[in-house]
């Protein structure tokens, strides 16, 4: 291998390092959204004060699919009390 080759490959590492950032700072914040939009939907249903209730336990949940649950957990729901349980959200 060549100088010139050997050089050109520096930045390879950087490159790959920016990439994984950049894909897990795209997932934190489409996490984020997530969150905020569930919020804003259990306020519209259930009122400010389940929904924040709720956004305590949304800060806390990293699992998209668990997301997605609470989602329909807040379409499912009757109450908010129902909602807060921990087979609901």
């Amino acid at each position: 291998m060549t100088l010139e080759e050997r050089v050109s490959r520096w930045p390879e590492p950087y490159i790959r390092q920016g990439i994984e950032q950049g894909i897990e700072q795209g997932i934190g914040q489409g996490l984020a959204r997530q969150r905020a939009l569930l919020r804003r939907q259990a306020e519209a249903r259930f009122g400010a004060a389940t929904a924040e209730r709720l956004s305590v336990r949304l800060r806390r949940e990293e699992d998209q699919e668990r997301l997605e649950e609470i989602g329909e957990a807040i379409v499912r729901c009757e109450t908010g009390d129902e909602l807060l349980l921990p087979t609901g959200a």
